[in-house]
């Protein structure tokens, strides 16, 4: 399993890379030699085949420091410099999923009830709220966004939460009276 830290105690490198842990732990029963051979190698190799992502020289050795915890389990925290990010689109994509499920399930209940553009005014401000809350963890993309207090993506998700709460809105005030809604 690998886990990577911003270390902040430690000055910036080159193109803009900052001081990363890597921590790599390994399964219940892997020797001493075993780990050292596998960063070494293996783990060395990696690295230096992810130049795009991090810094860590071909000519160096690996700088490493190996701990054992309380169980004999071994663990592993490698220094290097890298880039370090948060994976925004993963965590995008989990929540279009979740959208879907939660879309789904009031559908699925209030199928016969349910106005029109309810569905979709809740789309659009689950949507672009969240877009709006994962562009504070991406890079900005061009630099006339340094100057800017919200980045592009976070601009052009105001008015699209905004046509969802008017629709959520017209939604709610042309459902008909006889019926149950959400």
């Amino acid at each position: 399993m690998l886990k990577l830290k911003k270390d902040k105690s430690l000055p910036e490198g080159a193109n803009g890379r900052v001081p990363i842990n890597i921590y790599v732990i390994f399964k219940n029963g892997t020797s001493q030699p075993d780990a050292i051979s596998f960063l070494k190698g293996d783990v060395k190799h990696l690295l230096t085949f992810y130049n795009e992502f991090v810094d860590e020289p071909t000519t160096t050795p690996l700088n490493y420091q190996i701990d054992v915890d309380p169980t004999g389990s071994l663990g592993a925290r490698i220094s290097t410099f890298g880039i370090a990010r948060h994976p925004a689109q993963l965590y995008e994509s989990i929540s279009c999923v979740i959208i879907f499920l939660i879309l789904f399930m009031m559908w699925s209940k209030h199928k016969e009830n349910l106005p029109p553009g309810r569905i979709f005014g809740v789309f659009m401000i689950l949507l672009w709220s969240l877009r709006f809350a994962y562009e504070f963890l991406k890079e900005n993309q061009v630099s006339f966004e340094d100057k800017l207090p919200l980045n592009m993506g976070q601009i052009l998700s105001i008015p699209l939460v905004i046509v969802g709460v008017l629709i959520l809105i017209w939604s709610y005030r042309n459902q008909p009276n006889n019926k149950t809604h959400v």
